[in-house]
């Protein structure tokens, strides 16, 4: 039976100390175009963008991933991890999928990084941000598919 886990910052300290969990932590993030000209613009854009998906951590430009979208061929979850074990890394491959795919694409990509994380990392958007031009139907299957995974 998965643990009661109350808020984001319990799951996200179950998953960093290797504690169980009730599901993978989930953070998705992109640019602001345009609102990124100004700072109270930009924390508005932020915090929207976090109250509409509810993501479990809302990303700062200290956070440490594994970028994928400057590689010709893109490593294996467990190749990514095996070359930067410190690294909390995850995600969707292809940046296509979250643009063009079906919410069943979608789903089936997150539960495939899910799979080979072995839901002890946290599953990001592809390469370091999420394409701005994502469909809102596609980062609500990404955000649900990983509540459906447990």
């Amino acid at each position: 039976m998965a643990p009661v886990i109350k808020t984001h910052r319990e799951r996200l300290e179950a998953c960093l100390l290797g504690g169980e969990m009730d599901r993978p932590p989930v953070a998705l993030w992109r640019h602001f175009p345009v609102d990124d000209q100004s700072p109270d613009a930009l924390a508005a854009a932020t915090l929207n963008f976090q109250q509409t998906y509810d993501f479990d951590l809302l990303r700062n430009y200290s956070v440490q991933v594994i970028n994928w979208h400057d590689r010709e061929t893109y490593p294996s979850l467990k190749e990514a991890q095996a070359q930067s074990p410190s690294v909390v890394c995850g995600g969707l491959r292809r940046w296509d999928t979250m643009v063009l795919g079906t919410r069943e694409q979608v789903t089936a990509e997150v539960q495939d990084a899910v799979q080979q994380t072995l839901g002890q990392h946290f599953i990001l958007g592809t390469g370091c941000v999420l394409p701005t031009i994502a469909p809102h139907g596609n980062i609500m299957a990404a955000r649900r598919s990983i509540e459906n995974v447990s």
